[in-house]
């Protein structure tokens, strides 16, 4: 848990380490948390995938 904090701390837009840390917390039975973070992960994919779409549209239409 504690390396997915630090990632976090230096690279607070890692959808993988919110993501991570999100199940890690949810088999602790830390749900509020768990929750944060996996929509935290959904919210920082799905700008990902918007910046990739504009940057690229003809590929994105590949992916969607």
């Amino acid at each position: 848990m504690k390396e997915f904090e630090e990632t976090i701390k230096i690279h607070p837009n890692s959808a993988e380490a919110h993501f991570n840390l999100g199940v890690l917390y949810g088999t602790l039975n830390q749900g509020d948390k768990a929750i944060f973070h996996i929509l935290k992960a959904g919210n920082l994919f799905g700008e990902k995938m918007t910046r990739e779409i504009k940057w690229n549209p003809e590929d994105s239409k590949k992916i969607l």
